[in-house]
Parts: structure tokens; sequence; C-alpha cells
């Protein structure tokens, strides 16, 4: 059975111009990689994985709460 895990992160740090922006993915066994990507890619993929089921989730930084990240996560096992 294989297995594919993909998820895109988008962390505002409480001003516009300040984010990083990350895309995960794993497949099967193999480990997890990471990529940084420019905030427009990020805000397309996050788009397309909820459209294709994904999650999306809201986080708020307990101690600065202008920290914002946006996480939406994709899991598919075939």
């Amino acid at each position: 059975m294989k297995e594919l895990y993909i998820a895109i992160d988008i962390t505002y740090y409480g001003k516009a111009d300040r984010y990083d922006c990350y895309l995960s993915q794993s497949v099967d066994d193999e480990g997890l990689t990471m990529e940084k990507l420019p905030l427009n890619k990020a805000l397309k993929l996050m788009w397309e994985l909820k459209l294709a089921g994904g999650t999306k989730e809201v986080r708020i930084n307990r101690l600065n709460p202008s920290i914002v990240t946006r996480y939406t996560s994709l899991y598919v096992s075939f």
C-alpha cells in the first residue's frame, strides 16, 4: 500500500511583508522533505490541496497573537 502526505504552511509575522511558506511531503517510507516557497505559489498550492480534500487549520501563537500560521494538509493511502 502506498502513502502520500503533503502539507503547506504559511506563517505571517504580524506584518504583510514578513512571512515563511513551506511545502512538506513524504511518499511511502521516505523521509519528510521540506521546500521553501514564494507566497503566491504557496497560496495556489494550498487552494489546490483544499480542493483535493485536504484539511485546513489556522494556528495563532499564544505568546504573540500577531503570529499566525495557516496550515493545509492531505494524507492519501492507496
